[in-house]
Protein backbone atom coordinates (compact mmCIF):
# COMPACT_ATOMS: atom_id res chain seq x y z
CA UNK A 1 0.00 0.00 0.00
CA UNK A 2 1.65 3.62 -0.95
CA UNK A 3 0.77 6.89 0.48
CA UNK A 4 -0.98 7.76 -2.73
CA UNK A 5 -3.70 4.93 -1.94
CA UNK A 6 -3.84 5.52 1.97
CA UNK A 7 -4.81 9.04 1.11
CA UNK A 8 -7.29 7.68 -1.30
CA UNK A 9 -8.72 5.14 1.50
CA UNK A 10 -10.19 8.14 3.50
CA UNK A 11 -11.46 9.73 0.25
CA UNK A 12 -13.26 6.96 -0.59
CA UNK A 13 -15.37 6.30 1.92
CA UNK A 14 -15.79 10.05 2.33
CA UNK A 15 -17.53 9.78 -1.58
CA UNK A 16 -14.82 12.10 -2.68
CA UNK A 17 -13.16 10.53 -5.25
CA UNK A 18 -14.31 11.07 -9.18
CA UNK A 19 -15.88 8.19 -10.76
CA UNK A 20 -12.68 6.95 -12.55
CA UNK A 21 -9.81 7.50 -9.90
CA UNK A 22 -12.95 4.97 -8.10
CA UNK A 23 -13.17 2.55 -10.04
CA UNK A 24 -9.29 2.49 -9.92
CA UNK A 25 -9.14 2.26 -6.30
CA UNK A 26 -12.10 -0.52 -6.12
CA UNK A 27 -9.42 -2.39 -8.56
CA UNK A 28 -6.54 -2.16 -6.52
CA UNK A 29 -8.78 -3.26 -3.26
CA UNK A 30 -9.19 -6.67 -4.58
CA UNK A 31 -5.66 -7.01 -3.72
CA UNK A 32 -4.44 -5.18 -1.30
CA UNK A 33 -5.36 -6.32 2.12
CA UNK A 34 -3.71 -3.11 3.56
CA UNK A 35 -6.12 -0.97 1.93
CA UNK A 36 -8.90 -2.70 2.64
CA UNK A 37 -8.16 -2.85 6.24
CA UNK A 38 -7.59 1.20 5.85
CA UNK A 39 -10.85 1.34 4.24
CA UNK A 40 -12.17 -0.68 7.24
CA UNK A 41 -10.84 1.70 9.65
CA UNK A 42 -12.39 4.85 7.87
CA UNK A 43 -15.76 3.31 7.90
CA UNK A 44 -17.82 4.15 10.81
CA UNK A 45 -16.79 7.91 10.52
CA UNK A 46 -19.65 8.97 8.04
CA UNK A 47 -22.03 7.50 10.66
CA UNK A 48 -20.60 9.40 13.40
CA UNK A 49 -20.75 12.30 11.12
CA UNK A 50 -24.11 11.88 10.38
CA UNK A 51 -25.57 10.73 14.45
CA UNK A 52 -23.10 13.14 16.21
CA UNK A 53 -25.97 15.33 17.32
CA UNK A 54 -29.03 13.00 16.88
CA UNK A 55 -29.12 12.52 20.78
CA UNK A 56 -32.32 13.78 22.26
CA UNK A 57 -32.25 16.09 25.39
CA UNK A 58 -33.40 13.86 28.16
CA UNK A 59 -36.79 14.41 30.41
CA UNK A 60 -36.49 12.93 33.55
CA UNK A 61 -39.89 12.42 35.34
CA UNK A 62 -40.59 14.93 38.41
CA UNK A 63 -39.69 11.98 41.23
CA UNK A 64 -36.48 11.95 40.22
CA UNK A 65 -34.34 13.68 42.92
CA UNK A 66 -33.06 16.72 42.52
CA UNK A 67 -29.41 15.40 42.69
CA UNK A 68 -29.81 12.83 40.45
CA UNK A 69 -31.44 14.41 37.57
CA UNK A 70 -28.46 16.83 37.36
CA UNK A 71 -26.36 14.00 37.47
CA UNK A 72 -27.98 12.65 34.70
CA UNK A 73 -28.01 15.63 32.44
CA UNK A 74 -24.61 16.36 33.10
CA UNK A 75 -23.64 12.81 31.84
CA UNK A 76 -25.96 13.42 28.54
CA UNK A 77 -24.28 17.49 28.00
CA UNK A 78 -20.83 15.18 28.02
CA UNK A 79 -22.26 12.71 25.19
CA UNK A 80 -22.95 15.13 23.60
CA UNK A 81 -20.06 17.24 23.67
CA UNK A 82 -17.87 14.22 22.90
CA UNK A 83 -20.16 13.47 20.07
CA UNK A 84 -19.36 17.10 18.62
CA UNK A 85 -16.08 16.66 19.23
CA UNK A 86 -15.54 13.64 16.98
CA UNK A 87 -17.70 15.17 14.56
CA UNK A 88 -14.95 17.99 14.20
CA UNK A 89 -12.08 15.23 14.47
CA UNK A 90 -13.91 13.38 11.69
CA UNK A 91 -14.69 16.68 9.35
CA UNK A 92 -11.02 17.71 9.50
CA UNK A 93 -9.45 14.37 8.83
CA UNK A 94 -11.95 14.36 5.75
CA UNK A 95 -11.22 17.87 4.42
CA UNK A 96 -7.21 16.89 4.94
CA UNK A 97 -7.58 13.60 2.75
CA UNK A 98 -9.68 15.51 -0.24
CA UNK A 99 -6.65 18.07 0.05
CA UNK A 100 -4.05 16.16 -0.18
CA UNK A 101 -5.86 13.61 -2.63
CA UNK A 102 -6.09 17.38 -4.69
CA UNK A 103 -2.42 17.42 -4.74
CA UNK A 104 -1.27 13.98 -5.15
CA UNK A 105 -3.68 13.72 -8.75
CA UNK A 106 -2.64 16.97 -9.78
CA UNK A 107 -1.45 17.20 -13.43
CA UNK A 108 2.63 18.12 -13.67
CA UNK A 109 3.23 21.79 -14.27
CA UNK A 110 4.42 21.91 -17.67
CA UNK A 111 8.04 21.83 -18.52
CA UNK A 112 9.36 25.50 -19.71
CA UNK A 113 10.14 25.57 -23.12
CA UNK A 114 13.32 24.78 -24.22
CA UNK A 115 15.97 27.73 -24.65
CA UNK A 116 18.72 27.68 -27.57
CA UNK A 117 21.78 29.34 -27.25
CA UNK A 118 23.40 30.33 -30.88
CA UNK A 119 26.68 29.78 -31.62
CA UNK A 120 28.74 32.22 -34.20
CA UNK A 121 32.34 32.73 -33.23
CA UNK A 122 34.93 33.04 -36.59
CA UNK A 123 34.55 29.77 -38.43
CA UNK A 124 32.61 27.93 -35.62
CA UNK A 125 28.88 27.90 -35.93
CA UNK A 126 25.78 26.12 -34.62
CA UNK A 127 23.55 26.01 -31.28
CA UNK A 128 23.20 24.59 -28.04
CA UNK A 129 19.60 23.79 -26.79
CA UNK A 130 18.93 23.63 -23.70
CA UNK A 131 15.97 20.96 -22.29
CA UNK A 132 14.62 21.59 -18.42
CA UNK A 133 15.06 18.68 -16.15
CA UNK A 134 14.07 18.00 -12.87
CA UNK A 135 17.39 17.41 -12.49
CA UNK A 136 19.07 20.56 -14.35
CA UNK A 137 19.35 20.82 -17.78
CA UNK A 138 20.15 18.54 -20.74
CA UNK A 139 21.65 19.56 -23.67
CA UNK A 140 21.45 19.19 -27.43
CA UNK A 141 24.59 20.58 -29.09
CA UNK A 142 25.24 21.00 -33.22
CA UNK A 143 27.89 22.40 -34.15
CA UNK A 144 30.35 23.00 -37.98
CA UNK A 145 33.47 24.36 -38.38
CA UNK A 146 35.40 23.48 -35.61
CA UNK A 147 39.02 23.34 -35.95
CA UNK A 148 41.44 20.24 -35.74
CA UNK A 149 41.64 19.45 -32.21
CA UNK A 150 42.13 16.31 -30.26
CA UNK A 151 39.33 17.15 -27.73
CA UNK A 152 36.37 19.56 -27.60
CA UNK A 153 34.87 20.56 -24.41
CA UNK A 154 31.40 22.17 -23.86
CA UNK A 155 31.17 24.34 -20.04
CA UNK A 156 27.82 25.78 -18.82
CA UNK A 157 28.29 28.71 -17.53
CA UNK A 158 25.90 29.49 -14.20
CA UNK A 159 25.47 32.44 -11.58
CA UNK A 160 28.04 34.16 -10.50
CA UNK A 161 30.47 33.11 -13.75
CA UNK A 162 30.43 29.14 -11.99
CA UNK A 163 31.07 26.73 -14.54
CA UNK A 164 30.22 23.27 -14.80
CA UNK A 165 31.58 21.29 -17.66
CA UNK A 166 28.36 19.27 -19.71
CA UNK A 167 30.26 17.55 -22.36
CA UNK A 168 33.33 16.01 -24.36
CA UNK A 169 34.22 14.59 -27.29
CA UNK A 170 37.06 13.65 -29.72
CA UNK A 171 38.59 14.64 -32.77
CA UNK A 172 35.78 15.55 -35.93
CA UNK A 173 37.55 15.54 -38.97
CA UNK A 174 34.81 17.21 -40.43
CA UNK A 175 34.74 20.01 -38.12
CA UNK A 176 30.99 18.87 -37.09
CA UNK A 177 29.45 17.42 -33.79
CA UNK A 178 26.32 16.60 -32.92
CA UNK A 179 26.51 15.43 -29.40
CA UNK A 180 24.45 15.49 -25.75
CA UNK A 181 25.39 16.76 -22.66
CA UNK A 182 24.12 17.19 -19.16
CA UNK A 183 24.60 19.83 -16.32
CA UNK A 184 23.11 20.18 -12.68
CA UNK A 185 22.53 23.89 -13.08
CA UNK A 186 19.10 24.81 -13.58
CA UNK A 187 17.69 26.03 -17.46
CA UNK A 188 16.78 29.62 -15.87
CA UNK A 189 20.23 29.92 -14.80
CA UNK A 190 22.06 29.63 -17.49
CA UNK A 191 24.03 32.39 -18.54
CA UNK A 192 26.04 31.03 -21.09
CA UNK A 193 27.61 28.09 -23.13
CA UNK A 194 31.31 28.06 -23.96
CA UNK A 195 33.15 25.62 -26.17
CA UNK A 196 36.74 25.05 -25.86
CA UNK A 197 39.56 22.43 -26.60
CA UNK A 198 41.28 20.20 -24.26
CA UNK A 199 44.03 23.07 -23.36
CA UNK A 200 40.84 25.33 -22.44
CA UNK A 201 41.35 27.52 -25.02
CA UNK A 202 37.43 29.05 -26.04
CA UNK A 203 36.65 28.31 -29.34
CA UNK A 204 33.12 29.46 -29.49
CA UNK A 205 30.64 31.23 -26.98
CA UNK A 206 26.84 31.78 -26.90
CA UNK A 207 24.32 33.21 -24.72
CA UNK A 208 20.85 31.66 -24.53
CA UNK A 209 17.62 33.24 -25.51
CA UNK A 210 14.53 33.88 -23.09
Amino acid sequence: MTDEYTVLAGAYVFGALPGDERRRFEDHLGGCAACRAEVAGFAPIPALLTNAESVAPVELPASVPEHAAERVTGEHGRLVRSRRRWRWVATIAAAAAVVLLAVLVRPAPAPEPDRVAPVASGPVIGAVTLHERAWGTALSIELEGLPQRDRYVLWVVGPGGMREQAAIWGPTPAGVAIVAGASSIPTGEVRAVVVADGTGSELATGEPGT
